[in-house]
């Protein structure tokens, strides 16, 4: 039953896709998983359709844990990422457990590859475990990072990416 209704996804997705192409209003585009930086949601060389609107109404509307197309810092091109935290918010990494304002972040998708590499997972960088402080993401700025924590460069290492380099939001990934 499951595997039919995403076969059925996936085809209304190629339709959509088809009419709005026709229509020239590309408001879907197919892109390629490039990278293992968000397994175990997407894997790599699997197809994700990310809505791309039309130039004339702006960036598309996007919120926290969101996973989005941005043109990529260090990358050469697109990458794909979730949006962990939005301007205004203050966040910090201890131990592989994200804080968003204070609050500790549920976060079943992340995966660390193993035990080690979560606890090394800490950010913003610190000389000592005292001195590690909250970040404040910047207006018109995203603070992004893959699922795939230790195989993901994002905003850990480029910092908070501009909301100009959004380039669209995923809104299906296909088998």
């Amino acid at each position: 039953m499951r595997t039919g209704r995403r076969a059925g996804r996936a085809r209304f997705a190629l339709v959509a896709l088809g009419v709005a192409s026709a229509a020239g209003a590309a408001v879907l585009q197919p892109v390629s998983v490039a990278s293992r930086s968000m397994e175990p949601t997407l894997k790599a060389g699997h197809t994700v359709l990310v809505f791309v609107p039309p130039s004339f109404l702006g960036r598309p509307a996007v919120r926290r844990g969101d996973v989005v197309v941005v043109e990529s810092p260090t990358e050469h091109g697109r990458a794909i990422k979730r949006i962990v935290a939005v301007p205004g918010d203050r966040v910090h990494i201890a131990h592989g457990v994200v804080f968003l304002n204070g609050t500790a972040q549920d976060e079943t998708y992340a995966s660390h590859g193993t035990p080690y590499l979560r606890d090394q997972d800490s950010w913003p960088p610190a000389l000592t475990q005292q001195a590690r402080g909250d970040f404040l993401v910047p207006s018109d700025t995203l603070f992004l990072l893959g699922d795939n924590r230790s195989e993901s460069a994002d905003s850990r290492y480029w910092g908070p990416l501009p909301r100009s380099s959004l380039l669209g939001r995923v809104v299906l990934a296909l088998p």
